[in-house]
């Protein structure tokens, strides 16, 4: 009894085996490790060539690339979407497109360029608000004819409006700098110019987007 059961599991697990092998040496099995299911064969040479869906490329990098019986394994690396991008780069002025293209430094960079942009021209407003009040003062005391010891108030109030004039000015230039950043960031990213952090393109889903389903 004991020798019957050692045989039935013998042969359960050579059936097994040979299963498993039959998957292996299955040229259509094969070809489809190949390809990654994400393309089509086009030829059944030594060197296998596979036509990827849309939506995948081959692995661009080197390190990351795995081979099955000397083949790499092509259309496996997943595109990033151009919708993301361009949403991401109209939503906020920050870079959030740079950080999902894997651009960590330039999305950083972009950050502190324009909250510091954001805090300076709030600071402008407040500088703005407190040269105006001080203007109003001198301009008081030099119509009732007061002076002060310290300044000559004529001077003062002039050169409290240059301060508030080219104070508001570099604050304008760089608002009108961030919001050609934001504007020209998007339109690039709707168009497929820049590229994710490992040169490739992305995905050009913004079309069918907005497509409406075709009735079955």
């Amino acid at each position: 009894m004991k020798n019957i059961l050692i045989l039935i599991l013998f042969f359960v697990f050579v059936k097994k085996s040979f299963s498993s092998l039959e998957n292996i040496t299955n040229i259509k099995y094969y070809l489809n490790q190949i390809c990654s299911y994400n393309g089509k064969p086009i030829n059944n040479d030594t060197k296998i060539t596979c036509i990827c869906e849309d939506k995948y490329v081959n692995e661009p990098r080197e390190e990351e690339k795995v081979f099955i019986n000397g083949q790499f394994i092509q259309c496996s690396y997943r595109k990033k979407k151009r919708f993301m991008t361009f949403f991401l780069a109209a939503i906020t002025p920050f870079g959030l497109d740079y950080f999902y293209l894997g651009y960590y430094h330039f999305f950083i960079i972009a950050t502190i360029i324009n909250i510091a942009i954001i805090v300076l021209n709030f600071i402008a407003m407040v500088f703005n608000y407190q040269l105006e009040k001080k203007n109003e003062d001198a301009k008081r005391k030099i119509k009732f004819k007061k002076a002060t010891n310290k300044f000559d108030i004529r001077q003062l109030a002039e050169l409290n409006d240059r301060c508030v004039s080219n104070f508001n000015l570099a604050s304008k230039l760089l608002i009108i700098f961030m919001v050609l950043f934001w504007f020209g960031n998007a339109i690039m990213e709707s168009m497929g110019i820049l590229h994710d952090v490992n040169g490739v393109e992305t995905e050009n889903d913004m079309g069918y987007m907005f497509k409406t389903p075709k009735r079955k």
